[in-house]
Order: structure tokens, then sequence, then C-alpha cells
């Protein structure tokens, strides 16, 4: 943000073309004191594309459309569990699906996360 890059901006992020990954890159460079990088760089870039396109296409390109969407959807009275299902059924890198001995199962520590938060 304070190299004036948009990365707040749905719009922004889900383009490749306006945001590439290298730019996402250079955004969460080490600090200067650091050499450590952010681990899955690029896998969190298509999570964070795929979110964006989402936002975008299906409310009004803005986490707040997710929430006021969700307080529809509940009367304004939604519970941390069905915003952790919400997520997880609108986003789907944040499913956590899994496959175990030919069970599919699922966890949301992702979402179980956000909806603490």
């Amino acid at each position: 943000l304070e190299e004036g890059i948009p990365l707040t901006d749905p719009a922004f992020y889900s383009s490749e073309s306006r945001c590439p990954d290298a730019l996402i890159d250079h955004v969460f460079r080490p600090a200067s004191q650091s050499k450590e990088r952010i681990p899955l760089l690029y896998q969190r870039i298509r999570v964070l594309r795929e979110v964006g396109t989402i936002l975008c296409s299906e409310f009004d390109g803005s986490f707040l459309g997710f929430v006021e969407a969700f307080r529809r959807r509940y009367n304004e009275r939604g519970t941390a569990l069905q915003l952790v299902k919400m997520v997880a059924d609108t986003f789907p890198a944040f499913r956590d699906e899994h496959v175990y001995n030919g069970q599919r199962g699922t966890s949301s520590p992702h979402t179980s996360a956000f909806a603490v938060h």
C-alpha cells in the first residue's frame, strides 16, 4: 500500500494482466533484515486470484459485499458456523476436502480461523 499498489482491491489482484505474479512477489518480498520468503507464495497467489474473481463476479467486488450477502441470507442472525459454511461453499480454496482410506472428509481450519476473528 505504501508503494501505491492497490493490493486490497479484488478487481486488481484477480487480474493477472493488471497484477502479475512478479508484482505480488515484489510486494511480499522479504524485509531488508530478512532472507526468508513467504512459504507457498505462488499457491497463495492462486487462491488470491480465485477469491478476487468470485468477489468481483458475485459480491460487487468486495469482501463487504460477501458479508452483506451473509447478513441478508440469515436475516442479520447468522452464526459463526453458518459463516464458515458460506465461506467454504463460496470459495473452493477454503473447502479443505481430503480423501482418506477412500472416504471424503472435510476440515475447515482456514474458515474456522476466519470466523473466530
